[in-house]
């Protein structure tokens, strides 16, 4: 359900911007990012590596986004989490095409960086709060479950020990 919902919102995310002279390409880099979401969960990492291009010359921002946050939900901050988060900051900081990059001016790059900033780390964020929430809940279950040996065993030494009392009586 949650895979077609990904798809359902990386795709309208994408056609509803797609300009009337869109180049081919930039439609076409855009489907295979929306694409890319279905293999998300068996590949977070293949996954981000694909909507990369439909992101930088294409409007596939949702579907990258969404490929990150399942990537950092299940590798946290190791090296491929880091490595497609810095892929789609680029993607959101570089204007495409570089043309229109090179002319903007140096307030504009500097406000790209930081809106990179919030898209790459907010999924990073979110996915590493999912992770942690999923790993303390096996831990409160882990400790919930031991609590209650504990309880039995306690409850067990005082019978045995009733026992032993009655036996000596």
């Amino acid at each position: 359900m949650l895979d077609a919902v990904a798809v359902v919102v990386a795709v309208l995310d994408v056609w509803l911007v797609i300009p009337e002279k869109a180049q081919p390409y930039s439609v076409v880099l855009s489907a295979l990012a929306c694409a890319a979401m279905l293999m998300r969960r068996r590949y977070p990492f293949l996954a981000t590596l694909a909507t990369v291009p439909g992101f930088l010359a294409g409007w596939a921002q949702l579907a990258a986004m969404i490929a990150l946050g399942t990537l950092a939900r299940r590798r946290q901050w190791a090296a491929p989490t880091m490595i497609g988060a810095g892929l789609v900051w680029l993607c959101r900081y570089v204007q495409w095409p570089l043309a229109d990059f090179v002319s903007q001016n140096w307030r504009e790059h500097v406000l790209n960086g930081m809106y990179g900033v919030l898209v790459a780390g907010m999924p990073v964020a979110l996915g590493s709060l999912v992770a942690l929430r999923a790993a303390l809940s096996d831990r409160i279950r882990e400790l919930a479950a031991s609590r209650e040996r504990e309880r039995r065993l306690h409850e067990e030494a005082i019978r045995t020990a009733e026992r032993t009392k009655l036996a000596r009586e």
